[in-house]
């Protein structure tokens, strides 16, 4: 290249370096970050109520975050983006979503606009598609304005809870933004929410909301949640109240194992649901012997088949398929033109054979 032309080369690049201008970038003490993001149902004009809980950053040297260092501002909206940004103008610094981690909808808003508001959600480009999803009851501002006494930093206990970075429950059902919007759009299974209350002085997440195709039609018991996420989270280890053939005992299962096999060409199609628990149980003030514990397990067999099979036949009636059914209806039918329709014919008649088979390796006193 000629000498003229690298003076002139390197005179437009220090040009373009002088005249450019910065990325717009805010530090972190210009910010404040979106934690929680919660949607309830509101009477009025404005059907909405958006309330966001945020978290305000330190400085160096200052103490570290805590929980009491976060607020929650609420508004009433007609459109939810427009709410958004009107609770922006009540700030002096950038809200940053990038730390949003939980998304809470009251029962009214689950049970009646909860496809629209899962699009919203999904269309918006700040908001993380692996954000936890909850129902608050009663509503998602009470959820946000309530900091448990054992709570580190803002929201930390939820985010512990969901995430299994604490303590696993058995009980706790966790949903991905990504994965609910999935379940709420998918043929052959239907989408499952934990729902989050506030009982003695903390957070309780033991039921779960079952859904349809577009909204929230029923709540399961406590027990009916523990059967249901025993094989569709696969929670191994869990604990129950059961009858034996003396008094109520209290089977602690380690492993349970769960298969499920569908059969729809017979004149009577059924769904066949093999169970194989491994644990341990305990009758209150005493010790099992190895004598009754063969009898003890025929009883507890009984009892978890019955629960079982009711909790299949309420999900039935209720036309919730949280299982998936129709997805393995779908994968072993290549009839694409009528299957769905089949599909919804078969279902409401369809049949549960239960067999449970239980293992006590040890025998102890509970209680």
């Amino acid at each position: 290249m000629p000498k003229k032309h690298r003076i002139i080369l390197s005179f437009i690049v220090l040009l373009c370096f002088f005249t450019s201008t910065g990325c717009g970038y805010k530090d972190i003490d210009k910010r404040y970050f979106v934690v929680n993001l919660g949607i309830d149902h509101h009477e009025g004009k404005k059907p909405y109520t958006l309330s966001i809980k945020i978290a305000i950053p330190t400085q160096e040297g200052e103490e570290p975050a805590s929980s009491d260092q976060a607020t929650v501002l609420s508004i009433n909206t007609t459109s939810l983006s427009e709410g958004l940004e009107l609770l922006k103008t009540r700030l002096d610094r950038k809200l940053d979503f990038g730390h949003l981690k939980i998304l809470l909808v009251d029962p009214y808003v689950a049970a009646h606009e909860m496809k629209t508001i899962t699009a919203w959600l999904i269309e918006r480009r700040d908001i993380q598609k692996i954000a936890y999803v909850a129902i608050a009851d009663p509503s998602s501002k009470k959820i946000l304005s309530f900091t448990p006494i054992t709570e580190k930093m803002p929201s930390g206990t939820l985010i512990l809870q969901f995430g299994d970075t604490g303590y696993s429950s058995p009980y706790t059902n966790t949903e991905y933004l990504f994965n609910f919007f999935r379940d709420l759009n998918e043929k052959g299974k239907t989408a499952v929410l934990p729902i989050i209350e506030i009982k003695n002085g903390r957070f309780q997440i033991q039921t779960v909301g079952l859904f349809d195709q577009t909204h929230l039609v029923a709540k399961l018991s406590p027990q009916e949640t523990l059967l249901l996420n025993s094989f569709l989270n696969h929670r191994f280890s869990y604990e129950l109240k059961v009858p034996t053939n003396k008094k109520q005992g209290v089977a602690s299962f380690r492993v349970v194992r769960t298969k499920l096999h569908l059969h729809t060409e017979r004149e009577r199609p059924y769904l066949s649901v093999q169970i194989k628990a491994i644990g341990e149980i305990g009758l209150p003030g005493k010790t099992s012997t190895l004598e009754n514990t063969q009898s003890d397990a025929a009883a507890v067999n009984k009892f978890l088949k019955k629960k079982y099979t009711h909790l299949f036949k309420a999900m039935q009636r209720m036309r919730t398929d949280p299982a998936g059914l129709g997805l393995m209806y779908r994968s072993h039918h290549f009839n694409h033109q009528n299957e769905d329709e089949r599909w919804a014919a078969i279902y409401p008649n369809l049949t549960f054979k239960v067999h449970v088979q239980t293992d006590f390796k040890e025998n102890g006193i509970s209680g």
